[in-house]
């Protein structure tokens, strides 16, 4: 068994040992029977601490996870902050970052407490509030200009998550756009 294997699991495998031992001394072929029965439980718990013991030594130390998620979190944002204008669609972000959609967004979501997608929106509503604060875009320019092509609908999630509609954050003196 590997050094580390936890004290209580070499005390369970000791004790199925013994009872083995115990059940090949008995007369009935049921003791036979359950002796190897005991004998494969014990092996399959020694694999197992093996296993764990090998997968603890594959792992990378979490000083290297963590800045391999940093990366991941500033690429992630890097191709947003480029490609927001566009369809975007989770398995083309991780295709172009070389990872798997799921890790992608598990990763993202761990590490910045809210999804990809919640993220996109965010950036997407910032430049619509930069360019409706400019004012030479109407709203179903501005729509189209930040990757939504239904009016409506980048209404719909402005108002929701500003609080205005387009058009009466574009009209309103006290407006303000959020650093990003």
């Amino acid at each position: 068994l590997p050094p580390d294997t936890p004290p209580e699991t070499r005390a369970q495998i000791a004790h199925i040992l013994d009872s083995m031992l115990a059940d090949w001394r008995g007369e009935a072929d049921e003791d036979r029977l359950l002796a190897r029965s005991r004998l494969h439980l014990a092996l399959l718990l020694m694999l197992r601490a093996v296993r764990s013991g090998r997968a603890r030594k594959d792992q990378p130390p979490p000083a290297f996870r963590e800045r391999k998620a940093r990366l991941l979190m500033t690429r992630a944002r890097n191709y947003l902050e480029r490609h927001y204008a566009g369809p975007v669609a989770l398995d083309d972000i991780a295709h172009a970052l070389q990872v798997s959609s799921y890790y992608l967004s598990r990763i993202f979501t761990r590490e910045s407490g809210f999804s990809l997608f919640a993220y996109l929106t965010s950036l997407r509503l910032e430049k619509a509030m930069t360019l409706l604060a400019d004012g030479r875009l109407n709203v179903a320019e501005v729509a189209r200009a930040v990757g939504y092509e239904d009016a409506n609908y980048f209404s719909t999630v402005f108002r929701h998550h500003v609080g205005r509609t387009p058009r009466e954050y574009a009209c309103s003196p006290g407006r303000h756009v959020v650093a990003s």
